[in-house]
């Protein structure tokens, strides 16, 4: 019986934490999380993938960023995109990103792209 109600318990607060229910984190409404130009990393498993190159931030563009966002939630606010951004100072997000990203990266030559997942990976493809 005891165990029982311990994997009760675990499973219930497993899904509490799976549903990305943090009681700090606000509505994700709030104003942008920012550190200069670039808003602070959450950090993660985000990687770059293999065979893409990192963006850069245009001079003079910031980029705007409104919490935290992920499958396991909270949803973006309008108007905003779900995205990690693998600057080349450091990746960002993922976050919700407000705007048309691209135009506030640069490529070197190369494209900004969005990478059809979720959340969206934005990198400089060759």
């Amino acid at each position: 019986m005891r165990s029982l109600l311990c994997g009760f318990s675990f499973a219930i607060f497993s899904l509490i934490a799976g549903c990305g229910l943090d009681p700090g984190s606000g509505s994700g409404t709030e104003s942008p999380t920012m550190t200069g130009n670039v808003p602070e990393s959450s950090g993660g498993p985000w990687r770059l993938p293999q065979g893409y190159l990192p963006v850069s931030l245009k001079s003079g563009a910031k980029l705007d960023t409104y919490g935290d966002c992920g499958v396991y939630g909270p949803e973006c606010p309008a108007h905003t995109a779900c995205s990690v951004v693998f600057l080349d100072s450091g990746t960002v997000g993922p976050s919700c990103v407000a705007g048309n990203i691209c135009d506030l990266l640069s490529c070197g030559g190369n494209n900004c792209t969005v990478l059809d997942s979720y959340p969206g990976q934005v990198i400089c493809a060759r």
